[in-house]
């Protein structure tokens, strides 16, 4: 069952742009990420709107989950696959999430990443007046923001 979708386009020399600070790079990129961006700056764009999707996918965008915590790496055909790690991990976990089917188009100027999570939804209780609250055996937990 798909739990969630996420989409977003970003335009590659923003990025470029924002790789010549360290500071972004540490942040917002894994050594393993860093090492394959060193080889090849066009991934940098592509890795970042990879994780802005799947950050929408987990229903909360980068609040609360930082961008390290979703890796991008590419398997030898050169399709990219996501990893998560930290509260990226634990909020996929409490949503239901078992597998990330992730896409990604370039143009010349621009880059789109589509992500969809897929797996079993986390039981729900309807609150009243229609909000969601999530809640699993009858106790609160923390939201994903789903």
């Amino acid at each position: 069952m798909i739990i969630g979708i996420g989409n977003d386009i970003i335009e590659q020399s923003r990025v470029k742009r924002a790789c010549e600070r360290a500071a972004f790079l540490t942040r917002v990129y894994t050594k393993k990420e860093q090492k394959l961006i060193e080889a090849d700056r066009q991934k940098a764009a592509g890795n970042w709107a990879i994780k802005e999707a799947v950050s929408k996918v987990l229903g909360r965008g980068f609040a609360g989950i930082e961008p390290v915590e979703i890796e991008v790496l590419r398997e030898d055909s050169g399709r990219p696959y996501v990893t998560l790690y930290g509260k990226a991990e634990a909020c996929a976990r409490r949503l239901g999430i078992t597998r990330l089917h992730v896409s990604l188009s370039h143009t010349g100027d621009y880059v789109c990443a589509f992500a969809v999570g897929e797996g079993e939804p986390a039981k729900r209780q309807e609150a009243a007046y229609g909000q969601r609250a999530d809640s699993r055996d009858g106790q609160e937990e923390e939201s994903c923001g789903i």
